[in-house]
């Protein structure tokens, strides 16, 4: 069942091509590997662990720490990044546009993931945006995520400030440029190790949200174990999947106003006649 499953996840090739491969009838060879995505997203919170103890919330928090361009940040508790995927749903006999939304710690592991149809998307809706909304503890007081202008500001997300007015503004938003960068590079190993990612099919979206879990778990596992099977190949990103166009975050919270107001006070400081 690993062997299949992993081969399905590593590579793009369709079913088919795996039965012959592994000399299995098709059926046989596509319910083994579905029976494998069902075992990993019923046992979620044992491979995509959201920091809840205080001592996982003070070593999350003291992650971004060790990582020299992002420790003027000191209640930074994740890092929330949004991709497009194009996937093959067998429910709808078409190529479907969904949404995949991760947050990831200073070791690169993925914390928390989330897939939605991508004309069904907002931040709000999905479950770590209500979970925080209506439970402001689920994270450390004065702590936040950073996300790029698709997220909402809030008081515990911080996102870039749209309207560079000042010299402030536009340091602090060069600032956030190394948590985008560190999420980019999360994104990129897993197309890198999963390469399934650049050719998804699936019977519909349940099951999209199954195999992403055991992409995101075995993800997980390999920075946990230091694989090092991957090749650096020098270059700082590579292209797949999309922007997900026409998702823009608002800045219109009073509260999230009020912290980054405060947090650029904090981080930047203002030169004479500013």
């Amino acid at each position: 069942m690993l062997s299949l499953a992993l081969w399905k996840l590593a590579t793009d090739e369709h079913f088919e091509e795996i039965a012959r491969k592994f000399g299995l009838p098709w059926a046989l060879c596509q319910q083994v590997v579905r029976g494998f995505w069902h075992c990993i997203s019923d046992n979620y919170e044992s491979f995509i662990k959201w920091p809840n103890s205080l001592a996982a919330q003070r070593s999350t928090l003291q992650g971004y720490q060790g990582l020299e361009e992002l420790r003027c940040f000191r209640e930074l508790f994740g890092i929330i990044t949004l991709r497009r995927l194009d996937v093959f749903l067998e429910s709808e006999h078409a190529e479907v546009p969904v949404v995949l939304q991760l947050i990831c710690n200073a070791e690169r592991k993925i914390v928390d993931c989330y897939v939605e149809l991508a004309q069904e998307y907002s931040f709000e809706d999905s479950p770590i945006g209500q979970t925080l909304a209506l439970n402001p503890r689920t994270m450390p007081a004065g702590s936040y995520l950073i996300g790029s202008e698709v997220f909402p500001l809030k008081s515990y997300l911080m996102r870039p400030i749209e309207a560079e007015c000042f010299r402030k503004d536009a340091v602090f938003n060069e600032l956030l440029r190394p948590a985008f960068q560190l999420a980019e590079k999360v994104l990129d190993t897993l197309a890198r190790r999963f390469n399934t990612l650049y050719a998804l099919e699936a019977r519909d979206l349940n099951e999209v949200r199954l195999i992403v879990e055991s992409i995101c778990a075995m993800h997980n596992l390999c920075e946990e174990f230091q694989d090092e099977g991957l090749e650096d190949t020098g270059q700082g990103s590579f292209s797949w999947g999309g922007l997900a166009e026409g998702v823009r975050g608002s800045e219109k919270d009073s509260k999230g106003l009020q912290r980054r107001f405060e947090l650029l006070d904090e981080l930047v400081a203002i030169e004479p006649g500013e």
